[in-house]
């Protein structure tokens, strides 16, 4: 899990959106219990913000440079599986800055949410693709 370190050096804030009662939610709250602490000793530069909302679904999202955006829905994920799109957006930076095409992930049962040219963009993939 050295990824969990590089972090920062793609990423200039994370976001972590969840309801502080659901039970879409109650997966995304066990992962920050359990690895909050040890992502922000190891990204101590990080803006690593966690947001409550009533009736909001679980949310990861990631900001790059120039305001580039990222996010994944984590309704259904489970631990594993929200670690894994974690360190696939840590990495997504290098597509970014190379002028690659927008990245995609292979995870299971989650929407890739992108802002790009002024629109939001919905990319639906599964897992093992």
């Amino acid at each position: 899990m050295a990824w969990r370190g590089q972090l920062s050096k793609n990423l200039k804030e994370l976001r972590i959106l969840l309801c502080q009662s659901s039970p879409s939610s109650s997966t995304t709250r066990t992962f920050i219990e359990k690895n909050y602490k040890d992502l922000k000793t190891l990204n101590p530069k990080l803006p690593i913000l966690i947001r409550e909302c009533n009736g909001i679904e679980p949310q990861l999202w990631a900001r790059y440079d120039f305001g580039v955006e990222r996010g994944v829905r984590l309704e259904g994920l489970s631990e594993p599986q929200i670690s894994k799109a974690l360190e696939e957006l840590g990495k997504v930076d290098t597509y970014l800055g190379a002028g690659h095409p927008p990245y995609s992930l292979s995870l299971s049962l989650i929407t890739i949410i992108t802002w790009q040219d002024n629109h939001l963009e919905f990319i639906f993939k599964s897992f093992g693709t």
